[in-house]
């Protein structure tokens, strides 16, 4: 008699390892693998077989305990049990191969893997119950299917990941005369900032979105919105068609879905010649460039521009202003001066005008790393968690007039 304890204690261990196991089919490996070992004294089962669909076969990927199946082994799609098993989920059925019944294996138990084009199956004695085996399979099934579609979850985020770091570039900042230096601090999930740069032969482009969309979401408006920046590479003017472009993506995209996303942007244009430093920018939504001058901190003027996506057609308004040396001039997304201490304030918008005032003889770095580590301690983060593990997304830009 098998007792209900020593299952259930064998089953939480089989999830546990197939749940460390890194990437999918690892986990179908591990699986196979930790419920031969884990139920073969108790159920009888002899090995465990992973196999994959292709062409209209189930062929052999991995195997484990007995007995060994030859290299290139595979079964006809259509055959008991692998029908039943694409519709039942999960079967218990008299093992028919001569192969296996020579070998003593009297049952098989398929499980749709649920992963792909996988199927888990395990070959089984006689003399034991089967039954309660497949009793005991439904119900590790559920806890593997949660493992199962976390780890693709957790794969698409990391994808998701690797492609918000792309959207946010800042390797090439360097323009005579200025000193410009930019941070991005993805959150944990995936979050929707874009920081895109643009070089021509006249000066450096600066664009900064923020999608309202998060998760795996916010994929969608930023792809848009950095597909429609990067198209006008090769132009020497990015702005007001790169915008106006996307808005009209995205509201299109929300007509079909009926959804509401949005994106707000700032774009900053830095021109240089041998008389005068130049800066043009349009602010949709967004929060306003802050130039700090003489001393004093003035937030530029706002063109009060639409935030992207939610109506069609927009107009861009661009204004313009002659730099000087010393000026400092601020950029930021929301998460910078949104973090919240824990009675819930908000680090806000003054301390960052002071904390850059204080600072504002350091190179442009130097006051980013300022700036990140007043922000983290503010929010009351501990240490191994300030980078990682925020709410939002924060994106930074400084930029510095030089003496000429």
């Amino acid at each position: 008699m098998v007792e209900i304890e020593k299952i259930i204690g064998t089953l939480e261990s089989i999830l546990r390892r197939t749940g460390s196991a890194r990437g999918v089919q690892n986990k179908l490996i591990t699986c196979s693998r930790e419920v031969t070992k884990g139920f073969g004294d108790d159920f009888g089962v002899k090995g465990g077989r992973v196999y994959l669909f292709s062409d209209g076969q189930y062929f052999l990927d991995n195997q484990c305990g007995e007995p060994k199946l030859k290299r290139g082994y595979s079964i006809p799609a259509i055959s008991e049990p692998f029908t039943k098993i694409m519709k039942e989920g999960i079967v218990l059925s008299r093992e028919t191969r001569p192969e296996l019944v020579a070998s003593g294996i009297d049952y098989f138990l398929g499980m749709k893997a649920d992963a792909g084009n996988y199927v888990l199956a395990w070959t089984i004695e006689n003399e034991r119950d089967p039954e309660l085996f497949l009793s005991v399979m439904k119900a590790f099934r559920q806890g593997f299917k949660s493992q199962i579609n976390a780890g693709k979850y957790q794969d698409q985020i990391n994808l998701a990941k690797c492609f918000q770091k792309a959207f946010c570039d800042v390797s090439d900042l360097g323009l005579k005369d200025y000193d410009i230096a930019a941070f991005v601090s993805q959150a944990e999930g995936v979050g929707g900032d874009v920081l895109y740069t643009h070089k021509t032969k006249k000066g450096l482009e600066i664009v900064i979105g923020d999608s309202s969309a998060k998760s795996l979401v916010a994929l969608v408006p930023t792809s848009i919105f950095y597909g429609n920046l990067a198209s006008f590479s090769g132009e020497e003017s990015i702005s007001a068609q790169a915008m106006k472009k996307t808005n009209d993506g995205l509201y299109n995209l929300n007509q079909r879905t009926g959804s509401s996303s949005f994106i707000t942007a700032q774009y900053i244009r830095l021109l240089h010649d041998e008389e005068n430093r130049v800066m043009h920018y349009s602010t949709l939504g967004h929060h306003p460039p802050i130039l700090l001058r003489d001393g004093k901190a003035s937030q530029l003027k706002d063109g009060s521009g639409l935030l992207l996506g939610l109506v069609k057609p927009i107009q861009v308004e661009r204004h313009k202003i002659t730099l000087k040396e010393g000026d400092v001039c601020i950029s930021y997304s929301d998460g910078v001066v949104e973090g919240r201490n824990v009675r819930g304030e908000m680090f806000g918008e003054e301390r960052l005008i002071e904390l850059v005032l204080a600072n504002k003889e350091l190179p442009a770095k130097k006051i980013i790393s300022r700036i990140k580590k007043a922000v983290g301690s503010y929010s009351n983060l501990p240490k191994d968690r300030r980078a990682g593990n925020i709410i939002d997304d924060k994106t930074l830009v400084v930029i510095k007039v030089l003496p000429v």
